[in-house]
């Protein structure tokens, strides 16, 4: 079914990543992309120098690398170029000129990055079969491109209520109807009928009942 349409319901089978989520290093924030061993011992008395060397957007591959003393300006979900290993934050450097930047803090390997594959390698199980999904479920889906998943079959419950007083609508079929809300809630579609008391008619309903439905619940007696 479209996953649109897919909370709520039973996964029929596995789900196994076809790539790793992320599949490159991102930053977490706005700064700039460098190699952390450059700014060991940075600080505001004494800041680390570097070469800006490039800037990358959002959605952007970078067609260059990073060096040591080199930076990038990169946005918040920006791909990091090759030789970059962190990110200064934007508040923790100052610009000096177009080219140069001061960096006031030191940051250490992996700092403000999400790495490739850190939420999922690739093959790893995504949603597990017999899951009922929730919206995050769905969510992980969606970010690997998912627009359509499978899912069991709903359970179809008949619910059969007798009394001579019901199908007249003298009294309210509300035991009937109660429980098939209840069902509903759980999942399952229902199919509502009431009968006379009479044992042939209840046993009628209750052989046609068989044949469409996956259980049925009867309410009342004769």
């Amino acid at each position: 079914i479209a996953l649109t349409e897919a909370a709520g319901r039973i996964l029929a089978q596995d789900v196994v990543a076809d790539a790793d989520l992320p599949d490159f290093a991102r930053s977490t924030v706005d700064g700039y992309a460098v190699q952390a061993a450059s700014t060991f011992g940075a600080a505001e008395a004494s800041p680390a120098f570097f070469q800006v060397v490039g800037s990358i957007a959002m959605g952007e591959s970078p067609g260059f690398s990073i060096a040591a003393g080199q930076a990038a300006r990169i946005a918040t979900g920006g791909m990091l170029p090759p030789g970059a290993d962190s990110v200064v934050m934007l508040e923790h450097a100052d610009a000096l000129d177009e080219a140069t930047i001061e960096v006031l803090r030191s940051v250490a390997p992996g700092q403000h990055v999400i790495t490739a594959g850190e939420d999922f390698e690739k093959t790893a199980v995504i949603a597990y079969g017999g899951r009922r999904l929730r919206p995050q479920d769905i969510g992980v889906l969606a970010a690997f491109g998912r627009t359509r998943v499978r899912v069991t079959r709903r359970p179809v419950v008949g619910i059969i209520s007798t009394g001579d007083e019901v199908v007249s609508g003298r009294t309210p079929d509300s035991n009937g109807l109660a429980i098939a809300v209840l069902c509903r809630e759980l999942g399952a579609e229902v199919e509502r009928q009431v009968v006379p008391d009479r044992l042939d008619d209840l046993t009628t309903a209750l052989e046609a009942a068989a044949g469409w439905s996956d259980a049925v619940i009867t309410i009342g007696g004769v």
